[in-house]
């Protein structure tokens, strides 16, 4: 048997820290591995040494491990650190720092969530494109480019102003819809003696919903069958019959239109039944992550958890719930735990940031292409993608996930990085010139974005002002020019 030696970890000692060194190529082969702490040097060091070489049996290694145990545990007595006098006490940036504190001062509407070491969650490498983007700026170098933009200190203003905006432009209209655009749909079917029940966008009822009893007028029999599917197979043939029959209306020769102005009374009445089932579908999509694909970290989310965290955001007047989570977990109240699976605060934010953008005032109904967010309009917006290569407006603002690939020379863009704590980066004249992380990362994005497009866009973008009654979001940078 050849000889061996090895230093005993004792399973209950806390002395099993230190190694110790020893003569010979093997011991010090074990001791030299990476990731190991220094060699500590004591005075029975120079005894092991020696006999090692009369280690021949098992049971010799097992006195000589009994031996190095008892003897790590001396010399661990008389080297052991004290204990730090305060508990828990770091130094960090306040850019930088990862905690699921809210600074808003009022109670917690989640636990804290419990401190685990588990540094394989963010050793793991990112894909290429989603988390390649800079490392952020310090807090003294975002003051300082902040300042050479001419924007310190106002920005600190323009963040409050910009949470109030939040809440009252954007949540709360938002909220009013989730929680009436079932009763518009059954509304309208009822204006055409249609009768469908819809449960709420996000509510926790089954999606079977009942059978949809048609009783049309005789006048429009022929074009509407019964219905016996599942809810969204409900209103999704229901959509698709009525834009049948819109399209039928429409095609009728323009002389009978002339003649007979009032001819079919139920037209107004069928594309008020459209118009609320289509924005019913797309507040549905919405809430399931959908809506736009690659801006939210996970691909799909429960409808059920957006809602009930857009409720609380939409609390009071100034977003008091918001809490900014740098390790990317979130707390499921519904399965009592923490989890990657569902949307932080930030990223929930921005995604219906860029929703409203694409549908102002939330009116879900219109379709962007159709009106001055076409991207063909004036400082178009592309979201989750870039515009192709060889075809692309002289100046547009984009939004997307991971880094850019290509940078125009008319482009302002923000990306937003996929992994924990979250990175945003801001582009434009074809370089990076902001790299956030941190509490104030997502206000000062955004702010930062719609400063951009006052000063080198005219303040217009997909064709909108932003102190129009459809965006309103002027008067967060420029308080006077509030009517």
């Amino acid at each position: 048997m050849n000889s061996v030696a090895t230093p005993s970890r004792s399973q209950g000692s806390p002395s099993s820290l230190y190694f110790v060194p020893a003569s010979t190529s093997a011991l010090s082969s074990l001791q030299t591995s990476p990731g190991q702490e220094p060699v500590v040097k004591t005075p029975w060091s120079i005894k092991r040494a020696s006999s090692t070489k009369e280690i021949i049996t098992e049971e010799q290694l097992e006195k000589f491990l009994a031996e190095v145990d008892e003897k790590i545990t001396e010399s661990a007595g008389k080297l052991a650190t004290p204990p730090p006098t305060i508990s828990g006490f770091g130094i960090a940036s306040p850019n930088t720092v990862a905690s699921s504190a809210n600074t808003s001062g009022t109670t917690r509407s989640t636990p804290l969530r419990p401190v685990r070491m588990s540094p394989q969650k963010f050793t793991t490498p990112p894909k290429k494109g989603e988390g390649d983007l800079p490392p952020p700026m310090s807090m003294e170098e975002s003051i300082a480019a902040f300042e050479h933009l001419g924007i310190y200190p106002q920005i600190e203003q323009w963040r409050d102003r910009l949470r109030q905006w939040f809440s009252s432009v954007l949540l709360n209209p938002l909220l009013s819809k989730i929680e009436t655009s079932h009763i518009q749909v059954m509304q309208a079917a009822a204006k055409l003696n249609i009768s469908v029940t819809i449960s709420q966008v996000g509510s926790d009822l089954p999606t079977n919903g009942s059978p949809a009893t048609l009783s049309p007028p005789n006048s429009m029999k022929e074009w509407q069958p019964a219905f016996t599917l599942e809810e969204e197979g409900i209103i999704h043939q229901l959509r698709a019959t009525l834009v049948q029959a819109l399209e039928a209306s429409v095609s009728k020769p323009l002389a009978n239109q002339q003649q007979f102005p009032q001819q079919n009374p139920f037209i107004p009445l069928m594309q008020e039944c459209v118009d609320a089932i289509t924005e019913h579908q797309r507040l549905h999509a919405l809430m399931k992550g959908e809506w736009m694909k690659g801006l939210l970290p996970q691909s799909r989310v429960r409808a059920d958890y957006m809602v009930q965290r857009i409720q609380e955001l939409a609390e009071g007047t100034y977003l008091k719930n918001y809490e900014y989570l740098g390790s990317g977990e979130v707390y499921d109240k519904k399965n009592k735990k923490w989890t990657h699976e569902l949307p932080t605060d930030s990223h929930l934010l921005l995604y219906l940031f860029c929703a409203f953008l694409e549908h102002p005032k939330w009116m879900l109904h219109v379709d962007p292409t159709s009106y001055a967010g076409a991207q063909s309009s004036k400082n178009p917006l592309f979201l989750g993608v870039l515009p192709p290569k060889d075809r692309f407006p002289e100046k547009y603002i984009a939004i997307i996930s991971g880094v850019p690939l290509t940078l125009h020379p008319g482009a302002s863009v923000l990306a937003v990085g996929k992994q924990s704590p979250t990175i945003l980066a801001i582009y434009w004249e074809k370089k990076m010139q902001f790299s956030l992380q941190g509490r104030t990362a997502l206000w000062d994005s955004i702010l930062l974005l719609c400063h951009r497009t006052k000063v080198g866009y005219g303040g217009i973008i997909r064709g909108m002002h932003l102190g129009s009654s459809a965006l309103n979001i002027l008067p967060v940078l420029d308080p006077e020019n509030e009517d």
